[in-house]
């Protein structure tokens, strides 16, 4: 960790055969499986293959290039200290925003939010993102407008 940022290495590289834009689309092949395993069944990770899309999803416009580093031997990846409107991780646990952050800060621009714009914004499923939104509302923190089709969700006035 540094003041500007946070790297984090993987010794080994990619996998033979892989290139960073093969990984940035997605397509993923564990070293461990039974640790990538136990992490899905904690609802640690949301789908393998996934964690790369919701970085570059976080830090945008800074590109793939700028926050990924691959050789034969190190994957590294760089994460900018972010400030302004953006979230900025006061410390080493808070390195990256849930989907609750994301969602918040994305309405603190935007009047309402779509379970689609979730689904784009966090890179999970649909299903998913109905889960966490319906948790966000039983919780009071955004209120459910609409049904159906249109159904959009804001934040809760204080």
């Amino acid at each position: 960790m540094y003041a500007d940022r946070i790297e984090i290495v993987s010794v080994g590289g990619l996998i033979t055969g892989f290139h960073l834009d093969d990984v940035i689309t997605g397509l993923s092949i564990c070293r461990n499986s039974k640790l990538a395993n136990v992490f899905y069944r904690l609802s640690l990770i949301e789908a393998y293959g996934t964690g790369l899309k919701i970085i570059l999803t976080a830090y945008y416009p800074i590109s793939a290039n700028q926050l990924f580093q691959v050789t034969e031997k190190v994957f590294k990846v760089t994460l900018p200290r972010r400030t302004g409107r953006v979230f900025q991780p006061q410390h080493s646990s808070a390195a990256h925003l849930t989907a609750e952050e994301m969602i918040l800060e994305f309405l603190l621009t935007k009047e309402m939010i779509a379970r689609a714009d979730v689904e784009q914004m966090v890179g999970i499923s649909s299903a998913t993102a109905a889960r966490i939104l319906r948790k966000m509302v039983q919780s009071g923190m955004l209120n459910k407008t609409r049904d159906g089709r249109n159904t959009k969700y804001r934040l809760v006035k204080a």
